[in-house]
């Protein structure tokens, strides 16, 4: 009797570790990819400048096929803030985008990791960018 049940026990241990590792592999989790981005918009002479509309694109290029965009108006002061994003990707996606980002230096019209863009709209040439490394850039000036 006590070795059917210490076996039963293993089994049950084993298909326990399996389903815990399944879901570990499997299971979409979120990672910020890029921070909240504040920016201020200032003339030449550091006026702030209100009601500036900003667009902000996004896209983890190796775990997600569409980008994203987001438009906000600064305030008086000049300011707006762009919050925190983030990527759901389970560690299988993770790591079939590491892969393919390792094929993707032979392709030439090809795009891997995180990009940023914040365009002005209303004037053109003004732009930030951000490529998921350093720091954000935070200032945009105007003629």
């Amino acid at each position: 009797m006590y070795g059917k049940r210490s076996k039963f026990h293993k089994f049950i241990l084993a298909l326990s570790v399996l389903i815990v590792a399944i879901a570990i592999f499997f299971v979409p989790f979120e990672t910020q990819i890029i921070p909240r981005w504040n920016i201020q918009v200032l003339k030449k002479d550091g006026t702030p400048q209100r009601q500036i509309r900003i667009r902000q694109f996004w896209e983890d290029y190796s775990l997600e096929t569409e980008e994203h965009e987001e438009t906000r108006f600064t305030d008086e002061r000049g300011l707006v803030v762009f919050p925190a994003r983030y990527v759901r990707a389970s560690l299988w996606q993770r790591g079939n985008a590491f892969f393919t980002d390792k094929l993707k230096r032979y392709i030439r019209e090809s795009s891997s990791g995180v990009h940023s863009l914040i365009l002005l709209p209303d004037h053109s040439g003004r732009s930030l960018s951000y490529d998921g490394t350093g720091e954000l850039p935070s200032e945009i000036v105007l003629d």
